[in-house]
């Protein structure tokens, strides 16, 4: 596993150093920094404005469209290149975690725990999740897959909602209310939840393989608490994803 060993060498060797610079007696010189100069231009191209009162969800960009939802419930698909807005619906309930896309199908998640796709702002199927989830929905494969906080993974099907397949995984002790990973590396599923990530077979939802990004360490469930943070990486076949470890 050669991820895995690079990633506990990084880690204690970073743990030397620490412990180094601690007992030392006084705070090591930092050289200074080189210059720096930008070497990339980076202007606004467009801006959609959102409900006052609300707050933005994760967006999905697919494509040339950038769908993205509001928490009261409003959904937009925009043109990625002229930011002008190709749909916009309001629910009328309040959603949770973000959006997913394809470019075609858009999919959110309410408060209620109930799963919406939309097409060109239309409501196009609900079903009801059996647990609360903070991962935005992923559209790919004419699928729409949702991860669940107690680490379920399941597969719906984007066209009429019926659901293809549930995959539960052990759940951790202690969890925090945050996104998860649930991406699409070639043609593999990538889900984790805590501090491990799990490569599941898109058409069935069968594991093919599982690792831990962080060990946990520590006597009690606060001090073993590892989670994912931020999206992962995806380079030809290798996923890069880190971790927080009490």
């Amino acid at each position: 596993m050669p991820t895995a060993f690079s990633f506990k060498t990084c880690a204690t060797a970073a743990s030397a150093l620490l412990l180094a610079a601690c007992a030392g007696g006084s705070a090591p010189a930092l050289p200074e920094l080189p210059p720096f100069s930008t070497t990339l231009a980076v202007r606004q191209a467009w801006a959609v404005h959102l409900p006052a009162g609300t707050s933005a969800l994760p967006p999905s960009a697919s494509g040339d469209t950038v769908t993205v939802a509001a928490t009261d419930g409003t959904v937009i698909a925009i043109d990625a290149l002229s930011g002008q807005e190709r749909w916009h619906t309001r629910l009328g309930t309040a959603l949770l975690a973000g959006t997913g896309s394809d470019g075609g199908t858009a999919a959110v998640v309410s408060a209620g725990n109930e799963l919406i796709a939309l097409e060109d702002g239309h409501v196009r199927w609900r079903q009801r999740l059996g647990a609360r989830t903070y991962t935005a929905p992923l559209v790919a494969h004419g699928r729409v897959f949702v991860q669940t906080g107690d680490r379920t993974v399941s597969a719906w099907d984007a066209s009429d909602g019926h659901r293809l397949w549930s995959k539960a995984r052990p759940p951790d002790a202690l969890m925090l209310g945050k996104p998860g990973v649930l991406a699409m590396a070639g043609d593999m599923l990538v889900a984790g939840v805590g501090g491990r990530l799990a490569g599941l077979s898109p058409a069935d939802g069968g594991v093919r393989w599982e690792a831990s990004v962080a060990t946990p360490r520590g006597t009690d469930d606060v001090d073993r608490l590892v989670d994912l943070t931020g999206r992962i990486s995806v380079q030809d076949h290798v996923v890069c994803a880190r971790a927080y470890a009490a």
